[in-house]
Parts: C-alpha cells; sequence; structure tokens
C-alpha cells in the first residue's frame, strides 16, 4: 500500500504544480524569490506513510493554495484508506515563527503523538503552539535559536533529493538546528534515507552555516 500511496501522491502533485496559473505560480514563489520544486512535499509524504511522521503541514506562502492541494491531490490520494485524516485549521492557532490558520494537517492516526496533533488542530481553546511541540508532531530533530547566544551556534539542515542527478536536487525538508543537536539530526536522517529508500527516493543531507 505505502508504495501505491506515493506514487499516486507525486504524480497528483506533479499535476498540480504543472498546472498552476501565472498568478498562482507567483503567489507560490513570492514573486520569484523561492524555487517551486522546493515546495514539493513528496518527501514529506513519504516520511508520513513510512511512519516516520507524525503529521505533514501543507502550508504554502498562499493559504489559499493549500485548500486547492487539499483538495486536487490529498483527498484523491488518501479517499480509501483509513490511517491518516486530513484537516484544515479554521482559526488563528500562531508559533513564535508562524499563523497555522488555513494550513492543512495530514496525521497519522496510529502515531503516539496523534492525541496531541488533535487537541491542536480541533480544541477551540487552543491558540498558541510551542515551536517545540512543532517540531515533535512534525518530527524534526532541531531546534530553533531561544536566545541571541544560540542564533551563533545554529544550522540550516536540508534533506535533498538526489535520485535524478546529484547536479539537480530538490530539498524535501529543511529545519534548523543547533551545532549540539548535529549528531542527532545525522542518526534521524539516516534512518529517514533508509526508510524511503524503497519507495525509489535517494537523499543526501545538507548542513550549513545560516548566512547573517
Amino acid at each position: 500500500m505505502t508504495s501505491t500511496l506515493y506514487q499516486r501522491f507525486a504524480d497528483l502533485e506533479q499535476h498540480f504544480f504543472a498546472n498552476l496559473s501565472p498568478t498562482q505560480m507567483k503567489n507560490l514563489t513570492c514573486n520569484g524569490s523561492l524555487q517551486i520544486k522546493d515546495s514539493y512535499l513528496y518527501g514529506e509524504f513519504a516520511f508520513l506513510i513510512s511512519g516516520l511522521k507524525p503529521c505533514l503541514l501543507v502550508c504554502f506562502p498562499d493559504a489559499s493554495m493549500n485548500t486547492v492541494f487539499k483538495n486536487t491531490v490529498l483527498d484523491n490520494v488518501l479517499q480509501n484508506q483509513s490511517r491518516f485524516r486530513v484537516y484544515i485549521m479554521d482559526r488563528n492557532v500562531v508559533s513564535d515563527e508562524m499563523d497555522l490558520n488555513g494550513c492543512v494537517f495530514v496525521v497519522d492516526q496510529e502515531n503516539s503523538l496523534a492525541p496531541t496533533i488533535m487537541t491542536l488542530v480541533q480544541d477551540k481553546e487552543c491558540s498558541s503552539v510551542s515551536e517545540q511541540t512543532l517540531a515533535q508532531i512534525l518530527d524534526y530533530p532541531g531546534s530553533l535559536p531561544s536566545n541571541a547566544g544560540e542564533l551563533e551556534t545554529m544550522v540550516e539542515v536540508a534533506y535533498c533529493d538526489v535520485t535524478k542527478s546529484s547536479e539537480s536536487l530538490t530539498i524535501v525538508t529543511t529545519f534548523a538546528a543547533q551545532d549540539r543537536e548535529v549528531e542527532k539530526v545525522k542518526q534521524h536522517f539516516e534512518k529517514c534515507k533508509q526508510c524511503v529508500s524503497d519507495l525509489g527516493l535517494d537523499l543526501k543531507l545538507s548542513i550549513r552555516n545560516p548566512e547573517i
């Protein structure tokens, strides 16, 4: 089932991005400052259905496209299974870095963190979420700087798909981490790389100091 779900997702996602209007393309790339290929979610979806991620978050720069992506890709891929449920955040829930209103959550109901995610999505009294909790439910093994000193020790991490060519890579997930977390990041990467290799993905790890 996993390989079938993954291929169906990859095909529909490719079709989704290939059929964007000029306006949609402009909005999703923030007027061309981003590469559209770095908005692809097939890698994150592969992690989700492989049991690595408790939750997949769809959060495009143009929030209206989150719903379009849900309707055209996610609903079609997941309609005949019961393990994964799709939800739209319909209220203002904020972290230190982002507003989750309008974002789409795909939840693995078999994951031990599913109750935490459901509280976040459905509890109307919940209006904020910590970056630490977000990192847990999205399976990011790093943390954002919590003070000025940690800005100096922050690194940018990316897992890149080099299946087609090492010269033409696609970032499939990216997050911040601290120097002290690099070994944990490397272990996490190796686990992800091994799990998704069965789906035909070849991943490469990139860790670099940000340009401040």
